[in-house]
């Protein structure tokens, strides 16, 4: 299986030195591993992905994970859980936020053409 495309959350602003030399990094990494894997990327920031799997721009992170249960109801047993069977917090908002990417990446011009690729 071959990897057609990449899609990331990064945000487009921070405060502080610290906040954009990490969006560098990220970007960096971004770059370089799309280039190893001669994939497609698309990037989208949080807003965009708030807006695109919710609706709204100013959804929290709850609101996020509930409109992706809604969306793909079998995700709920697949998020992180620790050894009492309880979500892990932490460890499914990282991994609401990489199928946010996907969602708000879905259609945009970067992966639609790798889909045409395929």
């Amino acid at each position: 299986t071959r990897t057609v495309a990449l899609c990331v959350e990064l945000p487009a602003r921070g405060k502080g030195a610290r906040a954009f030399e990490s969006m560098g990094m990220g970007k960096v990494l971004v770059s370089a591993i799309t280039r190893q894997l001669r994939c497609a990327r698309a990037i989208t920031t949080p807003l965009r992905l708030k807006k695109a799997v919710t609706g709204r721009k100013g959804a929290s992170k709850a609101d996020v994970r509930a409109a992706l249960e809604a969306r793909y109801p079998g995700v709920v047993d697949i998020w992180p859980r620790g050894r009492s069977g309880k979500v892990l917090k932490g460890e499914t908002e990282h991994a609401a936020d990489a199928l946010g990417a996907y969602v708000a990446c879905m259609n945009s011009e970067a992966i639609m053409t790798a889909r045409r690729m395929m």
